[in-house]
């Protein structure tokens, strides 16, 4: 193995620098969740540190550990929010149209939500949107439109662009749909799910 040298751990601490630079982007642009910012920005910062100082003491076989650690795409990737169940209720009948992946939600929590629907009027239904914090790594995101709301259950934190991809689909569930759900108790088999390819599979 080559010895590190001072010229290589300068090189190693720019390119952590570069790469928060980018992790800042990312985070600006809606591409990541704050829980994955803060994971990988951890990281990195630790890295940083550790160079700078090695290069202040002449220790470089620090840098040399830092290097040897896992990829830092093995954290984005368990760090990413991943879309693995999926519900969604008619407004009129507060009934499940139809459920996709493994929407393993308790049914307190699924309660709280339906009776939260109930209290809305229709117009503040309407463009409705949150995130919840269901348990220690599951999030549920709340889409609702005119005749529909739509639950998202997420494994770790949704990035900004996913959930703004969701409600694009969900928009079109609707549109294609509306002559549909117009109806006091649609039939689920009629109609068509833009919504159902977010869902990823195990």
């Amino acid at each position: 193995m080559t010895a590190m040298t001072p010229e290589r751990a300068t090189e190693f601490k720019q390119e952590v620098s570069d790469k928060i630079e980018a992790l800042l982007d990312e985070f600006a642009s809606g591409s990541i969740s704050r829980a994955h910012f803060d994971l990988v920005y951890a990281r990195y910062s630790r890295q940083l540190s550790i160079a700078e100082q090695a290069l202040e003491t002449g220790q470089l076989d620090e840098v040399e550990q830092v290097m040897q650690e896992i990829p830092t795409m093995m954290l984005h990737a368990a760090a990413r929010g991943i879309a693995v169940g999926m519900t969604i209720i008619h407004h009129v009948t507060m009934e499940t149209i139809r459920e996709f992946g493994n929407f393993d939600v308790d049914a307190e929590t699924f309660t709280d939500v339906i009776d939260s629907l109930r209290d809305k009027d229709s117009e503040d239904m309407h463009g409705f949107s949150e995130i919840q914090h269901v348990s220690r790594n599951l999030w549920m995101a709340v889409c609702s439109l005119e005749h529909t709301t739509l639950l998202t259950l997420f494994h770790n934190e949704p990035a900004v662009k996913q959930v703004q991809e969701l409600e694009r689909r969900h928009h079109d569930f609707e549109s294609a749909n509306r002559n549909i759900l117009n109806q006091t108790k649609p039939d689920p088999n009629t109609l068509v799910y833009p919504v159902e390819l977010f869902v990823q599979a195990p």
